[in-house]
């Protein structure tokens, strides 16, 4: 890997969110304007740009931790599913099935979705077999590590506004 590639572990690259699912027992958590994102949306397409199922604003209030936004890196984590990549169109929801990255400013979530959409059996092979089925937790899923250019690296400062990021659609297409 040149000098302009490195490799951070996902939880260095955004917060990485783990979905729930707002209770079945309350009708009025559904139907609404949010998109509930669940590895069955994960069909092939880059960008979810709509959902089979969607929340209501008392909905996703009522799990209020696990909102996700725009843009958002979102990876199917437990079961035959495991290793979908999806793009978030719109703020939303998922369920627990899938962690997402709020990626960080300054990294390209284009980016970080073609990474982790080509190692589906990678992420296959760190889950841990559970009593019904495999499963990549959290704590592991956030230490996947990630080829990123240092063109996509964050500035570590507060200060976004007197410290310009570079472009980070600058130099993707060199090779790592």
């Amino acid at each position: 890997m040149s000098s302009e590639w490195q490799t951070l572990p996902i939880g260095e690259i955004g917060k990485v969110v783990t979905g729930k699912t707002p209770s079945t027992a309350f009708d009025h958590y559904y139907g609404g304007e949010y998109p509930f994102y669940t590895p069955s949306d994960m069909d092939g397409r880059k960008r979810l740009e709509s959902t089979k199922r969607s929340l209501s604003t008392e909905g996703i209030d009522s799990i209020r931790g696990s909102i996700i936004e725009a843009g958002a890196v979102m990876v199917s984590c437990i079961g035959s599913d495991m290793g979908k990549v999806a793009i978030a169109a719109n703020k939303g929801a998922t369920n627990q099935q899938i962690n997402t990255i709020l990626v960080s400013r300054g990294f390209d979530p284009e980016y970080i979705y073609y990474e982790l959409s080509t190692r589906k059996d990678e992420l296959q092979m760190l889950a841990t077999g559970g009593s019904a089925q495999p499963i990549l937790n959290k704590g592991h899923f956030c230490q996947i590590q990630c080829s990123v250019n240092n063109l996509q690296v964050p500035l570590r400062s507060t200060h976004w506004e007197s410290h310009p990021l570079p472009n980070p659609q600058m130099n993707l297409g060199t090779g790592h």
